[in-house]
């Protein structure tokens, strides 16, 4: 039997009027048919089976489909107009009909599952186009080409190892060629296109799948293999901000208002169980989980990624009314490798291991100089491999799940190099920040909701959600983090940075802990030239723990950080080279005087007077408008209280200078702190203790004296200073504004209001009032607040002084 089904064309057209993208979606042609379907069925006899170049098995059916052109016009604003049309449409009954239905239909598929069926498949798809703009109502568009594509399947019968059985398998293979991403324009006739430059140059993929047959002899059910040749993204500051702009507008378009409820901050209500002293936290959204292709069923699936480039371009002005782009930073990774394994027995439930052999930055510009190019790399001079003699990556993520819902992660990076080039840093973070603003013609989106304003909110704790317990240990073996002077010579001045780190985190229902230990941190200063050879140190080679642990229960947040010694050494060199560092931090020198004129211009601080408008903008663009967040920025959430323990043993500060190849140290500190911190989130309370011993070096006779006398408890026995410090943040009161009348001139009675407080302090000193604190032996220096005086007061004052001064003129008159 044969079964032959052809399309010649099909469209959807928008029909709103003064639409820019009326095609939303157009397949075929007059002269290529978009579908084209032929299916053949076999007889159960296998003499008149008909074999399969690619199967050595009989089949059951063999279809062939071909696909023609197709082109689609994302347009989110239409999709949900033509879900609003259907809306009456749906009801509790045809919902219960429907789901009916489809319980039917599953519960008759499951019966005629367990029968195999071989069916030869081959589809053709010829270069299926997308067309993505910024909005409805733009002209500034992506065009996502997905290429060729070919996708066929054939059954072969292979041998189980260590088991003397075969097992039956369907391979699908599916290959797409020179899918690319352009950046194009629609011009004013409103029917061509045009395509600016390419954002994704042409790639191929391969992949292939698997699928084990019953009966089931193999470990796993399904087997799935990709492979990505080589990506290569070129982007300017205009692509990435289309992208955001996408995002934000393209999706968001049309979609309904969500009215969440803003006094609700929190979407979870507990429901009390059969034992009264626990607390069940129920949601009302669905708790994400993580996808699964079907419980219990063994799984191997490896995607490979050849390597990804990506460039960055900067785009200035020309000569001309053109505008040309500039290479500003090549982005370029490795090898990447991802597997996922899932087992229906063992230990473990799910593993998935990703790899990154590769991984660089580079400072791209034309004005840079080779010193500082490379921004990020791995400083690996060999090689390393493992017990196979393979390239061992040089970062890695494990990922493990066992069968009761635990997780495990561990994360390694071995020897990488950051240089810290400022001005290219700084270069990178606006790229970024100007790609994050967005331009759009379209009304701002109506807020989620009416806000209540009678302030009768109160701090509402965020209710902790039921978690999986989860570990995950992370290690970063000799990094080096290296801040250039002046990034422009060749043999500039450094400092460099390096320690071994390792974090490990546990969190389960009922605490978050993490301990991090950084051993062998040390810091010193050399030329660029010559990085490994140490010419003064900075901070010598220390041990630091820190520890955070948080109490979901109590909503207490508790700290510690413990050094056993600290050495600090400064020089002039060291503090001549963080001015440096802090000039090109303020960019000084990359601002030209066409932009410090404009600064001036825009920005005027001498105004005082000014009145200017201020908007809760801000602040409302924070609400999620779709709905899903439960966070409201105008509300005040609860912060879990916090305590911070710093206690540093042992802390050795040296001032040095150099004389001829040495460091000679002229001034010691010693001191060791042990400091606790509380509350810094609301009200802030200190508790330091110090001990201070300083010394000098006496030239001329060659010995250390103390320039901070000790104190003498006897003769003969001195002990350093002891400081005490203690700090606490008192509650802050808002500003308010009592004037309301009309014609009311701020400049004037902010004058009066100076004149006032200035002849008050004459005549009483606002230090006059003191108080001491017997328990600490402080006086504590209260300002003398001047009373509040009513505007009509005010005013009275101001008739009798007028009518003073012309009773006085009269006088002098006469």
């Amino acid at each position: 039997m044969t079964f032959n089904c052809r399309l010649q064309k099909f469209f959807v057209k928008d029909l709103t009027p003064d639409t820019l993208y009326p095609n939303i979606l157009e397949i075929g042609t007059d002269e290529n048919p978009f579908f084209d379907l032929k299916v053949e069925q076999f007889k159960s006899d296998g003499m008149t089976r008909r074999l399969s170049r690619r199967s050595t098995e009989p089949l059951d059916y063999y279809a062939r489909l071909h696909i023609g052109q197709l082109q689609v016009a994302f347009i989110n604003k239409f999709f949900w107009e033509i879900t609003r049309f259907f809306e009456p449409l749906k009801s509790p009954e045809l919902s219960d009909v429907a789901y009916r239905t489809k319980e039917s239909v599953s519960k008759q598929m499951m019966e005629i599952t367990p029968a195999t069926v071989r069916v030869a498949l081959v589809v053709k798809a010829h270069i299926p186009t997308v067309v993505v703009p910024q909005h409805s109502q733009s002209r500034d568009l992506f065009f996502v080409k997905f290429g060729n594509l070919e996708v066929w399947n054939q059954f072969e019968r292979k041998e189980v190892r260590d088991s003397g059985m075969s097992q039956e398998w369907n391979h699908f293979s599916a290959k797409l060629t020179s899918m690319q991403i352009s950046k194009g324009k629609l011009l004013e006739d409103n029917a061509t296109f045009v395509v600016l430059h390419h954002l994704v140059e042409p790639v191929n993929f391969t992949a292939s799948f698997s699928l084990a047959l019953a009966p089931f002899v193999a470990d796993i059910v399904y087997d799935v293999s990709g492979e990505l040749n080589l990506v290569k993204v070129n982007m300017l500051e205009t692509d990435m901000k289309l992208v955001m702009d996408i995002m934000k507008q393209n999706f968001g378009e049309g979609a309904p208002s969500a009215k969440p409820d803003l006094a609700k901050p929190s979407s979870m209500k507990p429901t009390s169980t059969m034992d009264s002293s626990v607390t069940v936290i129920q949601h009302d959204l669905d708790t994400p989980t993580t996808p699964e292709v079907m419980p219990g069923t063994p799984y191997n699936a490896v995607v490979t990624l050849q390597g990804l480039v990506l460039c960055l371009y900067e785009e200035t002005n020309g000569t001309t009314s053109s505008i040309e782009k500039n290479f500003l930073s090549r982005f370029e990774v490795g090898k990447i490798k991802a597997r996922a394994n899932s087992h229906k027995e063992g230990e473990n439930k799910l593993d998935f291991n990703l790899s990154f052999h590769t991984m660089s930055i580079d400072d791209m510009r034309p004005n840079n100089t080779r010193a500082v190019r490379n921004v990020f790399y791995c400083t690996r001079e060999e090689v390393v491999t493992d017990d196979d003699h393979k390239p061992l990556p040089m970062i890695s993520v494990i990922y493990k799940t066992a069968h009761d819902g635990s997780q495990e992660a561990d994360i390694r990076m071995e020897k990488v190099t950051l240089n810290l080039n400022v001005p290219f840093l700084l270069r990178l973070q606006e790229f970024y920040a100007v790609s994050m603003g967005t331009t759009s013609d379209l009304p701002p989106p109506p807020l989620p909701g009416d806000l209540d304003t009678d302030g009768s909110h109160v701090d509402s704790p965020d209710l902790p959600a039921p978690v999986t317990p989860l570990k995950v240990f992370c290690t970063i073996k000799e990094p080096e983090i290296v801040l250039f002077a002046d990034p422009s010579l060749e043999d500039s001045r450094i400092v460099v940075l390096k320690a071994d780190i390792e974090v490990d985190m546990v969190n389960n229902e009922k605490t978050q802990k993490l301990v991090s230990k950084v051993k062998d941190l040390k810091m010193y200063s050399a030329q660029y030239s010559t990085q490994h050879a140490v010419s003064s140190w900075v901070i010598q080679p220390c041990d630091l723990t820190f520890e955070r642990t948080y109490n979901i229960l109590e909503n207490h947040v508790d700290m510690s950080a413990h050094i056993t010694e600290l050495i600090l050494c400064t020089s002039p060199s060291v503090l001549h080279f963080a001015f440096d560092v802090l000039a090109l931090m303020g960019g000084k020198d990359s601002e030209t005087p066409e932009d410090q004129a404009t600064t001036s211009q825009t920005e005027d601080y001498r105004n005082l007077w000014g009145v200017k408008a201020t908007s809760a903008e801000k602040w409302l663009n924070k609400i999620d408008n779709s709905g899903n967040s439960s966070m409201n920025p105008l509300i005040p959430q609860m912060s879990p209280s916090e305590s911070l323990h710093l206690e540093i043993e042992q802390i050795h500060a040296y001032f040095q200078v150099r004389n001829l190849d040495h460091q000679v140290n002229l001034l010691h500190i010693r001191s060791s702190l042990d400091c606790k911190l509380h509350d810094w989130n609301k009200q802030f309370h200190m508790n330091a203790e110090m001990k201070l011993q300083v010394d000098y070096f006496n030239e001329k006779l060659s010995v250390w004296e103390p320039l901070v006398e000790p104190v003498s408890e006897k003769e003969g026995i001195y002990r350093p200073w002891e400081v005490v410090i203690k700090v606490i943040r008192g509650r802050s009161y808002p500003m308010t504004f009592n004037y309301v009348q009309e014609g009311f001139n701020m400049e004037e009675c902010l004058r009066n209001d100076v004149q006032q407080l200035l002849h008050n302090s004459r005549r009483r000193s606002s230090s006059s009032e003191s108080e001491t604190d017997e328990s600490t032996e402080m006086t504590v220096l209260r300002p003398k607040l001047p009373r509040k005086r009513s505007r009509i007061a005010s005013d009275k004052s101001y008739v009798s002084y007028l009518y003073e001064t012309c009773l006085m003129e009269a006088d002098v008159d006469l």
